[in-house]
């Protein structure tokens, strides 16, 4: 009997062990399960700013396209403003007609399918009559100041 009794403490410290063990094992599968759970949420959020990094980016791109159209189309306008100032400061081409002047309101038209500059009106009297003869809106009749 003495043996038993001897074994019966080791048994108890045993059981005791193994519910202790089996608590922290227990303890251990909550926690990687808590981490795993946490990883997962973190992937999530880091997928989330990959696609919200890359939706800018490409935002970012469209701007930068538009930017860049805008750019050539101010280079173009100052091109032309540039261009309009010079002829404006040239002063308007006027031509003459059976003892008529005529402004001419445009820098280039296009008579016949033909472009034709202002400036040119000046040598070809035989174009600036068929345009007077009918009633061209591009040539304005100079009134005469008294």
């Amino acid at each position: 009997m003495g043996k038993n009794q001897n074994t019966a403490p080791a048994a108890d410290q045993t059981a005791d062990n193994t519910v202790d063990l089996q608590a922290q094992l227990d303890q251990a599968i909550a926690d990687r399960a808590q981490a795993i759970a946490e990883l997962a949420a973190a992937k999530s959020e880091r997928d989330q700013a990959i696609a919200e990094r890359d939706q800018a980016r490409t935002e970012l791109d469209e701007k930068a396209e538009e930017l860049n159209q805008a750019e050539l189309l101010i280079e173009e306008q100052t091109g032309k403003l540039a261009a309009a100032e010079v002829a404006s400061a040239e002063g308007p081409v006027v031509v003459t007609h059976a003892k008529e002047q005529y402004r001419v309101l445009a820098p280039k038209f296009q008579h016949n399918g033909l472009i034709v500059e202002a400036r040119s009106l000046t040598a070809n009297p035989e174009l600036v009559r068929q345009l007077v003869e009918a009633e061209s809106g591009v040539l304005q009749k100079v009134e005469a100041t008294a």
